[in-house]
């Protein structure tokens, strides 16, 4: 916004006028891209099927739900709903297997 904009508000409509501006203009407000029944069958069917990658999710939510989406769509509906990206823990070449089983069940001592 333009100073001129502003003085002109005030000279028109005085203090009043300037406090009841907002901020805003052209903004579109964003609308939930799945209604609340689609949330709920896409975390019921996360939770008893589950989902190994975020293709397959889509997938299962454009054929189940019939809701195609953009990949930054997918992902900002994914993090709303609360999933994260799992993936294994790294392991050394040289582990030995045996020995950290051992070690978890408490079989090794200190010298």
């Amino acid at each position: 916004m333009s100073i001129h904009k502003w003085l002109t508000w005030y000279r028109t409509g005085g203090l009043d006028a300037l406090t009841r501006r907002t901020r805003g203009g052209n903004r579109i407000p964003v609308r939930p891209l799945l209604t609340p029944d689609q949330q709920a069958r896409l975390m019921q069917h996360a939770a008893t099927q589950g989902f190994r990658t975020l293709r397959e999710a889509a997938a299962w939510r454009r054929e189940a739900l019939g809701v195609g989406l953009l990949e930054r769509q997918r992902r900002r509906v994914f993090e709303q709903l609360g999933f994260t990206r799992e993936v294994p823990r790294p392991t050394a070449v040289r582990a030995d297997a045996a020995l950290q089983a051992q070690w978890k069940q408490g079989g090794l001592a200190r010298r």
